[in-house]
């Protein structure tokens, strides 16, 4: 089985995936999450 057709996504992880993630724990939108580890997979099963 390929790598994409175990994702729930059916689509290819890119950086820009990662770099959003980034982003987005950089901002001031997540200030409330402390401790926790973001899985960035495209629902990988």
């Amino acid at each position: 089985m390929q790598m994409i057709e175990r994702q729930a996504l059916k689509a290819d992880l890119l950086e820009d995936d990662i770099a959003d993630a980034v982003l987005f724990l950089c901002s001031d939108d997540s200030d409330m999450i402390t401790k926790q580890c973001l899985t960035v997979d495209g629902g990988l099963r």
